[in-house]
């Protein structure tokens, strides 16, 4: 009776197998890579600056006697700025002009002794003769060097006046009238009016990509938000960041000098949201379709609950809804969305 009973649950268990219906296929949404990946927003530290910038110095000693600009004042390019007094640099021109006409009058002296020399060659020595002839040489000489004496004087005279290198604003007084200056004393500082441009700090990775990316912006920290363009990526990198600096002009309106900020830009690379990745015998990848039937494909570099870069085509379909019930090889059914009514 007992081996008739286990015969009989034999025949039924082989029996269900043989007439069980087939699995039910998967119902899942397909989407592909370009509609599901975005590029990666990039940002890196900024300031707008101005190389248009100069501290205005004195390059003479002497007292200040006149410092007209004041800040916030406009002033054009080779405008007179500042007067040092200039009386003991205007007497050592008065005496280089002196020691000139002494030493023409003594050289027309002794070109008519030598001419005298010469003319009475029959009477007169040899030695004599070319003494006379060295008087006038050294004469010749001793002019040359008043020349560069007097040149020296009118330098030291022109730098009396101090005249603006550019066209620009003051934006700082640092001297005042009567006092003593010394070569290098700062008097004031002047901002040109050149167009200012964005100065940006790079990671060394993120350099190339500044390089091709496109729709680059410039934020302030007063949420002034301007388009800017890349002009150049300097072939250098920073001793202790190792960044590298980049400089970008603005495209229409600017900000103003010194202000602090950052770029940003969409990267190159594409990016695959955490939402459809998967772990499948402790691998992280993605759902794809194929012939019907669901299949996992791996992704290396992902990492749990975070956006992955990933190469794949963007015509790649992947599963995005549906795909955490799945397992290798399961049969699937892609929905089709409903039709829109028009």
């Amino acid at each position: 009776m007992r081996n008739l009973s286990l015969k009989t649950t034999l025949l039924f268990s082989l029996l269900s197998c043989v007439f069980a219906p087939p699995l039910q296929a998967f119902e899942v949404g397909v989407t592909t890579v370009a509609s599901l990946t975005q590029h990666p927003l990039h940002s890196a530290p900024a300031t707008v600056v101005q190389d248009q910038f100069a501290t205005i110095s004195a390059e003479i000693s002497g007292i200040i006697t006149a410092l007209s600009p004041r800040v916030g004042e406009r002033i054009a390019a080779d405008k007179l700025i500042a007067t040092i007094d200039c009386r003991s640099y205007d007497n050592r021109h008065g005496q280089a002009e002196l020691e000139k006409s002494r030493l023409e009058a003594e050289l027309r002296f002794a070109q008519l002794q030598l001419q005298r020399a010469e003319s009475l060659s029959t009477t007169i020595s040899e030695e004599q003769r070319q003494q006379r002839q060295l008087s006038v040489q050294l004469l010749q000489l001793q002019l040359k060097a008043n020349r560069f004496t007097i040149s020296q004087a009118e330098i030291e005279q022109e730098k009396c006046r101090i005249r603006a290198p550019f066209t620009g604003t003051v934006i700082a007084t640092l001297a005042t009238k009567g006092e003593l200056a010394a070569p290098g004393t700062p008097l004031l500082r002047l901002l040109g009016e050149s167009d200012p441009e964005v100065e940006a700090q790079l990671r060394p990775d993120l350099a190339a990509d500044l390089e091709h990316a496109a729709g680059i912006t410039f934020t302030s920290q007063h949420e002034e938000r301007e388009k800017v363009t890349l002009r150049s990526l300097l072939p250098q990198v920073g001793l202790l960041d190792r960044s590298r600096p980049a400089r970008l002009s603005f495209a229409q309106r600017t900000v103003l000098t010194g202000s602090s900020g950052r770029i940003e830009w969409r990267g190159q690379e594409r990016l695959l949201p955490a939402s459809v990745i998967v772990r499948r015998d402790g691998v992280l990848g993605v759902m794809t379709p194929h012939e019907g039937k669901a299949r996992f494909l791996p992704l290396p570099s992902a990492r749990e609950g975070r956006p992955v870069v990933v190469s794949l085509q963007p015509e790649q379909q992947i599963i995005h809804q549906g795909m955490q019930q799945l397992e290798e090889g399961d049969p699937i059914t892609i929905s089709t969305p409903p039709a829109s009514n028009l």
